[in-house]
């Protein structure tokens, strides 16, 4: 139903994905790149709790993987990461003989191990609260094993953000290695009080608690910001020349865009380029933040 009313009310959400296939992704990074600019490339969909579709969703991002691998050898300076979240991989699937865990670590980890084989990123992206330990569990396995290459998407309107960032530390520590972050504010609303910060003035703040916690340990992450506030931006710019630490500011595509072209003037962007039949969700939750 969700990808019926994904294409009749296309009209209306293709300000915000790139399209329906593979190629229109991959147009839309190539015009970040023109501007100075980089893309995230993520294939709508989530919480598939039928084996056909995660089968199907496997596929396309392998699909994905060859064609972006193909940019990069028609133009060198094609520049993209892919992004994901863990309930297209399997999650949620409870079929018999199926454990839906496992077989979404087994998907991950296998796009993963592809995808650096392409000196491509993978950012393995953000959902609701009842996927957040799992998620974190995934994180630490592959970040581990291939020692980078592997970014977090970590929500700041989530109580227990601080606690996860500090268990990314210490493995970053233990591994000796960075480990890529990307903060952000969070979309997903969460309706219980002790998952989440429920007032806009609660969320801001830990967002920026959070944006101070990465910074103050940089020694061990390579820290990306994802938003559209002046004033989040401005502390990281500040907190950057204070520790001499870069960082990279995440956008959405079409969202505020004579912002995003305002700081392509002055640092490179990175733009999350969404695309896919099923954008319903996600659309929505662009609606809903205006």
């Amino acid at each position: 139903m969700k990808k019926i009313l994904s294409i009749i009310l296309h009209p209306f959400f293709k300000k915000w994905i790139a399209g329906r296939s593979i190629e229109t992704a991959i147009f839309e990074v190539k015009k970040a790149n023109a501007l100075g600019g980089k893309g995230i490339i993520n294939f709508l969909g989530e919480r598939h709790a039928d084996q056909k579709n995660v089968n199907e969703t496997v596929k396309e991002y392998n699909n994905l993987l060859e064609a972006i691998a193909r940019a990069q050898l028609q133009e060198p300076l094609f520049k993209t990461s892919i992004s994901f979240k863990v309930s297209q991989f399997g999650f949620d699937v409870k079929e018999k003989n199926v454990n839906g865990k496992q077989l979404a670590f087994e998907n991950i980890h296998a796009l993963t191990k592809k995808a650096l084989t392409y000196g491509v990123e993978v950012e393995i992206d953000s959902e609701e609260s009842e996927y957040t330990e799992f998620t974190l569990d995934c994180y630490k396995k592959l970040l581990a094993e291939f020692h980078g290459g592997v970014k977090l998407c970590m929500q700041s309107n989530l109580v227990r953000t601080e606690k996860d960032l500090d268990e990314v530390i210490k493995v970053a520590q233990q591994n000796r290695l960075h480990a890529p972050i990307r903060i952000v504010k969070g979309v997903y609303p969460e309706k219980q009080n002790n998952y989440a910060y429920q007032t806009e003035t609660q969320k801001v703040e830990n967002f920026k608690r959070i944006i101070r916690m990465a910074f103050e340990n940089s020694t061990f992450l390579d820290i990306s910001i994802g938003t559209h506030r002046q004033d989040i931006i401005e502390l990281a710019q500040n907190l950057s020349q204070e520790k001499m630490v870069p960082f990279e500011l995440q956008m959405l595509k079409g969202i505020k865009e004579d912002l995003q072209k305002e700081f392509l003037q002055k640092q490179s962007i990175t733009i999350y380029i969404p695309y896919g039949q099923d954008s319903f969700d996600y659309c929505i939750r662009r609606m809903k933040k205006g």
